[in-house]
């Protein structure tokens, strides 16, 4: 997880600019609309944007795409509240990760209009209730419920911290022009409220907590990746790929006061995969507690939020998840330290690819599960010199071939410095798929993957 150092203070949960160690007159009137708490319209504002943003989307997809399931009317709105909820067949990528996506504008409307992790998770539900029971003519999906409520708001709080380390309402002329710009890019519906409010050009917001900055590890890799489904890895697929992991907080030495205090984010780019985005993750810690202290050690128990997602030639995996968590850290020196977790993942809902899937017009089956995941990192100060992870996952299937998959998966990677910031490393995965099926002979799926780089920290 994160590698900031013990005692480091940490950001409030509204995360406030750049700007943060500014303050302004005593008494002087607050100019951000990301207050502590909603103001008294702070409800209906965000209601409202929550509904322009389907509007919007809804308008792109009627009169741009002119697509025939935008043509709504009050009679498709009665249908859909007559029919109730079934599960779609949009193809993976849609369904595990442009929706989540979707889910991040309804939760930033709410999060800048001054509500916290439970009020915007709750606009984020809403949000997707109005799409799928008034801007589509298909029957509302309760997977896509599921996908853009759950991903959403793991996505809209990651996206909102992050704008937050861009935007600073002390900067002028271009830097303050690139960081609007780069701040909207990141999170929209943040950038549209502060267009309209003029905070984008106001200067001197103050924060709403003083708080020293804490700064983000970032690491980036660029290289060669070779994935073979099922046959020796000589022969597989050759692609390149990039990848960035973020990591923000110390979720066990440092007090998770609020969610997502402590997170990390994967996110690697593929060539020759269905789209851009082959591989996402995303963890953030919900609460936590100390267990035990020592000297050198410490053990926490968390309850953590999870978004995963894999789309690749070989298969699709990912869910939306909650997990009760160990998590661990021993220093051996002033620079050298261990970093361990134990995951148990409760899936609210997981998709994974199946042979016999086709006859629901999908590639994958849906259904809950469970996930037990152990991973561990040794770091020198705070480069990953090696790190090791290995999971078993059990989806049963809700909608799909009816049947049951067993998931095993391993990976392992080293990372060397070479010359200040810039590493070169390898690592290796190997993925496993048994599926067990009622009406269909079982199948087993082998899937492993080599990866060469060059890594900037």
């Amino acid at each position: 997880m994160g590698t900031a150092h013990a005692g480091t203070l940490l950001f409030p949960e509204d995360a406030p600019l750049a700007s943060r160690e500014e303050s302004t007159a005593e008494g002087a009137p607050p100019t951000s609309q990301s207050s502590e708490q909603p103001t008294r319209w702070g409800f209906f504002i965000a209601l409202g944007e929550v509904t322009a943003v389907n509007v919007v989307v809804w308008s792109f997809d009627r009169y741009v795409l002119d697509a025939d399931y935008a043509r709504i009317s009050p009679s498709s709105w009665e249908q859909n509240l007559r029919s109730g909820f079934v599960w779609d067949d949009d193809e993976f990528g849609t369904n595990q990760f442009a929706h989540p996506y979707h889910g991040s504008f309804y939760y930033n409307a709410a999060r800048d209009n001054g509500f916290g992790y439970v009020g915007s998770s709750l606009f984020t539900l809403l949000g997707s209730l109005q799409w799928e029971l008034f801007a589509e003519t298909q029957q509302p999906s309760i997977n896509d419920l599921a996908n853009t409520t759950l991903g959403g708001i793991a996505l809209g709080e990651v996206l909102y911290r992050l704008s937050s380390e861009v935007l600073d309402d002390n900067a002028t002329g271009l830097a303050r022009v690139g960081r609007e710009l780069l701040g909207a890019a990141v999170s929209p519906s943040r950038g549209f409220n502060r267009l309209v409010h003029g905070d984008s050009w106001r200067a001197g917001s103050p924060p709403h907590e003083e708080s020293p900055p804490r700064g983000i590890s970032v690491v980036g890799q660029i290289g060669y990746l070779k994935l073979a489904n099922g046959e020796a890895l000589t022969e597989g697929s050759d692609q390149l790929f990039a990848q960035l992991v973020l990591r923000d907080g110390d979720p066990v030495y440092e007090e998770i006061q609020k969610p997502f205090d402590a997170y990390s984010v994967e996110a690697q780019f593929s060539t020759k995969e269905h789209r851009l985005v082959s591989h996402a993750q995303i963890r953030g810690v919900l609460a936590s507690t100390p267990l035990v202290t020592t000297k050198h050690s410490r053990l926490v128990l968390g309850a953590l939020q999870h978004f995963d997602y894999t789309n690749v030639q070989a298969y699709e995996v990912g869910g939306q998840s909650f997990s009760g968590s160990f998590l661990y850290a021993h220093r051996h020196s002033e620079e050298d330290s261990l970093r361990a977790a134990l995951h148990l993942k409760g899936m609210v809902l997981g998709g994974i690819s199946s042979e016999h899937a086709v006859r629901m017009g999908r590639s994958y089956d849906y259904g809950p599960g469970l996930n037990l995941q152990i991973e561990a990192r040794y770091l020198h100060q705070e480069w990953e010199l090696a790190t090791a992870e290995a999971g078993i996952a059990w989806i049963d299937t809700f909608n799909g071939s009816d049947g049951q998959h067993l998931v095993v998966a391993g990976k392992v990677q080293v990372d060397f410095p070479v010359y200040r910031s810039l590493g070169v490393g390898m690592s290796g995965m190997l993925f496993q798929r048994n599926s067990l099926f009622q009406d269909f002979e079982d199948t087993t799926q082998h899937v492993s993957q080599l990866r060469v780089f060059l890594s900037l920290h």
